[in-house]
């Protein structure tokens, strides 16, 4: 390497940020493509206990900190997942999460909390 002039510059980023209506794109694609049948989420919301007002009642606009996106519903930046199955899955693949190992309870929400909201998520983990 010393054979080589070399000369380290910082380079600034402007956008540092990341645009979270691209960010919440990308999770309904992977989501899409990951798990067959996600589209059924959005029929679960109409009659979901915890969701069903809050669905209807965004509508359009925004309500509170819920919103809708190509029909499902957000709370601020997490995608909601109304009670079926899938919370057990998702608990789950964010518990093993491939070859990191078994994650314990704080780890596991931390990692549900960074896309997902649904009622009493601790206590589901």
């Amino acid at each position: 390497m010393e054979t080589f002039p070399y000369i380290i510059k910082y380079i600034y980023k402007k956008n540092i940020l990341v645009d979270a209506f691209s960010r919440m794109y990308v999770l309904l694609n992977t989501m899409s493509i990951g798990l067959l049948g996600f589209e059924y989420v959005k029929a679960l919301y109409a009659n979901d206990f915890d969701f069903s007002e809050i669905y209807n009642a965004c509508g359009p606009s925004a309500f509170g900190k819920f919103y809708l996106m190509d029909d499902y519903l957000f709370k601020e930046n997490w995608l909601c997942i109304p009670t079926s199955s899938l919370h057990g899955l998702l608990i789950c693949e964010a518990h093993e999460d491939g070859l990191m190992g078994y994650f314990r309870v704080s780890k596991t929400l931390d990692v549900l909390h960074e896309y997902f909201y649904w009622p009493k998520m601790k206590k589901d983990v």
